[in-house]
C-alpha cells in the first residue's frame, strides 16, 4: 500500500470518528427527542467527507426514517435551535452540515454523570459492607 492510500485511510477514520463523536453527543443531549436523533443520524450518514455537506430532501429523510414530513421539520428545527445542524434551502435537496460546538459539553456532561454513578455505587458498596460488618446493628 502506498503512502497516499495510508493517509486516505487515516483521514477516513478521523472523519468517521468525528461523526461518531457527534452522534454520541447528540444521543446524550437530554433536550433532544428520538425523532430529532433519527433525523440527525440520517443527516450524519450522508455527510460527504470532502464537502462536509449532505444533500437531502425531506422526502429522502422520510424514506430513511419513516418520520412524517411535519415530524422531520420539527426535528430539523430542534436540531438547529440546539446547535447540532444547519442547512441551506434549495429547490430540491437541502444542503446540511453538522455543527461540532456541542460535542465537548455533552462529553463533559456524560463524564459528570458517570462520576456521579460511580460515587453512588461506591456509597452503596460501603453501606452494604458496613451493614455486613456490624451484623445489621445500628448505634
Amino acid at each position: 500500500m502506498d503512502n497516499q492510500a495510508g493517509n486516505d485511510g487515516a483521514e477516513l477514520r478521523t472523519f468517521t470518528g468525528r461523526k461518531l463523536d457527534w452522534l454520541n453527543a447528540l444521543s446524550a443531549d437530554p433536550k433532544m427527542d428520538s425523532k430529532a436523533f433519527e433525523v440527525g443520524f440520517c443527516i450524519a450518514q450522508c455527510i460527504n467527507q470532502v464537502s462536509h455537506l449532505a444533500f437531502l430532501s425531506d422526502e429522502t429523510i422520510a424514506d430513511k426514517t419513516h418520520i412524517s414530513r411535519p415530524g422531520i421539520i420539527r426535528a430539523r428545527m430542534a436540531l438547529q435551535k440546539r446547535g447540532w445542524v444547519d442547512w441551506k434551502r434549495t429547490g430540491g435537496a437541502n444542503h446540511y452540515w453538522i455543527l461540532m460546538n456541542n460535542v465537548g459539553a455533552l462529553v463533559d456532561y456524560q463524564q459528570t454523570l458517570k462520576r456521579e454513578r460511580d460515587a453512588n455505587r461506591e456509597r452503596r458498596k460501603q453501606a452494604s459492607l458496613t451493614h455486613a460488618l456490624t451484623g445489621g446493628l445500628t448505634q
